[in-house]
Formats: structure tokens, C-alpha cells, sequence
């Protein structure tokens, strides 16, 4: 008869394990808005580790049609000029390559634009009371096709692999957002390395872009460990038109892809 008291005890946890799953509420879903009637911007995250052929591989999905292209872990091996060759956007195409050696390897961020990027720069978080290394955080602003200004923070904190680098993820989190009204027009994008059920994920601004529950986007190369840490938090005045993963680039994380539009009346815009 022991199994009369272990099923319950089995249910209860599951119960417990699963809730959080179930009731994930700090999210946007996509509108029914398409941009014909809206001012639209394409944008992809990626982490590509230092793997150079992920870069070649990104190339040929949807990235490649992308407004604004992040990668929050750039290759060791690729270069700036190789990045702009394989995506030469078709414009004023601007890039914003941080390379500090200083720097640990989540540092290296690179971000490329179809139009011009005002106020790129590279926020230094350390942390002195850990042995874990700084890392850069790249703010940008961009101004849409039409005039709307949205504000951009490029992430990628330490994993989370002790307690030290915990505390100095969500230093580096708390940082990121810290300077973000959530009436802001924003865009908080890149490798969290937090999942969105720890209480860390509940204080940081804005909402998520989509539902994290369905769509995995680490570890790319094993599917029953997946999980989702890599994010696009939004400004309440940010309109989602779309959202999604990419394929596998080789990668252990799947790009993520979102298509957003501004609002104009936050008296944030800019004749360019």
C-alpha cells in the first residue's frame, strides 16, 4: 500500500514543479497588426559562441532580412568586415563591434543596423565582491522609418554557475534595466542566462516578446535539456507584430527573431 502514499506526495510536487509553467503571465503575444499599417522593425538576438561558421550559417535564414541584427557573443574568428559581407543590408548599414580582450568572452557583442544608431556604447558592469570578470552591456538608440525613437540594450550576464556568478548575473540584469521606463519605448534583448520562472526574471522591466513555454533556445544540441534564456523584454509601448526561434546555425542556442513597431507620442523623436 506504500504506493497510496507516495502518489499523492509524487502529485503534490508535480503540481508545485509544473505552476509556474502553467501561470507565466509577464509576456506579450503577437497582435493581429501587419505592417502595412504600421511602422515595423525586424530584428534577430543571437549567440553564436566562437564558432565562425555559425556567423556563414546565420546568413541564410531570416537574419539576413533583419533591420537590426545583435549577436551577443561574436565569433573570435569572424571579423567586422565579414559580418557586413554577409550582411550587407542594403543601406546605411552602421556596425557596433565591442572586442575588449579585458572583457570575458560575453563581452564581445556586435550589433548591425540598417540605419544609422545614435548614442552606441559599451556600459562596463564588474564585479568586485566575486572572481567573476566584467562584462559589457551595448546600449543604442534607434529611430524607426517613420520618426519613432526605441531604445536598445544588448545583454549577455554571466551563467549562472555558482552562487557568485549568480549574484553577478542579476547585478548585471538589474544594471541593464535599471535606466528603463517600462512606458519607455525599449527593447531589452539578448542571452539573460535566466529562465523566466526564477524570481529574478518578475523585477526586470518591461514584458517579454512572446510566449517562452513552447519555444526552447538553449541547448541547441540537446532537446531534453532545452531551455529559454534567451529574451526580448518590450516597453508597454512597443506593439508586437511577431515573434519566434530560428534553426539551428550551429550554435548551442537558436536565434530568436521579433518584429516590433513604436509609438510616436512619447515625445522621444528624431527628425533624422
Amino acid at each position: 500500500m506504500v504506493w497510496r502514499r507516495v502518489v499523492p506526495l509524487v502529485a503534490i510536487f508535480a503540481i508545485g514543479a509544473l505552476y509556474p509553467f502553467f501561470t507565466f503571465d509577464k509576456m506579450v503575444k503577437p497582435s493581429v497588426q501587419d505592417c502595412t499599417t504600421v511602422d515595423c522593425v525586424t530584428i534577430v538576438a543571437a549567440n553564436l559562441r566562437h564558432n565562425k561558421n555559425a556567423l556563414i550559417r546565420l546568413a541564410r535564414t531570416e537574419a539576413k532580412d533583419a533591420d537590426i541584427l545583435i549577436i551577443t557573443e561574436f565569433p573570435y574568428a569572424a571579423t567586422s568586415e565579414q559580418l557586413l559581407s554577409l550582411f550587407p543590408m542594403d543601406g546605411d548599414a552602421q556596425i557596433g563591434l565591442v572586442t575588449d580582450v579585458n572583457l570575458q568572452l560575453g563581452s564581445r557583442i556586435a550589433v548591425i543596423s540598417r540605419k544609422p544608431l545614435d548614442d552606441i556604447q559599451l556600459q562596463i558592469e564588474s564585479f568586485p565582491t566575486s572572481g567573476v570578470r566584467p562584462r559589457g552591456i551595448l546600449k543604442f538608440d534607434y529611430t524607426t522609418t517613420k520618426g519613432n525613437a526605441v531604445k536598445f540594450a544588448a545583454v549577455h550576464p554571466p551563467p549562472p554557475k555558482g552562487s557568485e556568478e549568480t549574484t553577478a548575473r542579476d547585478a548585471y540584469l538589474k544594471a541593464a534595466g535599471q535606466t528603463f521606463d517600462t512606458k519607455e519605448n525599449f527593447v531589452m534583448i539578448g542571452d539573460f542566462n535566466l529562465t523566466p520562472w526564477e524570481p529574478g526574471f518578475e523585477t526586470l522591466p518591461g514584458k517579454r516578446a512572446g510566449d517562452p513555454r513552447w519555444r526552447r533556445t538553449w541547448n541547441a544540441r540537446n532537446f531534453i535539456e532545452r531551455l529559454s534564456i534567451d529574451h526580448a523584454l518590450i516597453g508597454d509601448e512597443i506593439g508586437l507584430v511577431e515573434t519566434g526561434v530560428l534553426q539551428d546555425v550551429g550554435s548551442d542556442h537558436f536565434p530568436i527573431h521579433l518584429v516590433i513597431y513604436a509609438e510616436a507620442d512619447k515625445g522621444q523623436t528624431n527628425s533624422k
